[in-house]
């Protein structure tokens, strides 16, 4: 599944990135990837609307991946230690252009 997520991470980096959304004004965005359980629920159902929530660690890993690196980068895709050995163990045919390190958070350019 690591392979599945940075994948689908690249090619919604590639569809968005530098996509102007406003006059002079370009998107660029910061993936997070975790790994662990998300538990779902639907909330609502009044008035027609209903909103969802999703929660667990995986999810709190992939905030604090991007938090590790806010305001230093606008792109790239951002994975904890435990993802990034597992990459570099596997050995995933990915073509990576620049690592870097903080905190033990590892923000990769694919």
């Amino acid at each position: 599944f690591i392979l599945t997520a940075l994948q689908c991470g690249v090619v919604i980096m590639k569809k968005v990135n530098n996509q102007e959304i406003s006059r002079g004004i370009k998107l660029n965005i910061c993936i997070g990837i975790g790994i662990g359980e998300l538990s779902f629920g639907v909330v609502g159902g009044v008035n027609q609307r209903i909103d969802y929530i999703c929660f667990g660690k995986a999810l709190e890993e992939a905030e604090q991946c991007v938090a590790n690196f806010e305001g230093q980068y606008n792109y790239g895709i951002i994975v904890p230690q435990s993802i990034y050995s597992t990459i570099i163990n596997e050995k995933y045919e990915l073509v990576i252009n620049e690592i870097n390190d903080k905190n033990g958070f590892f923000l990769i350019n694919i």
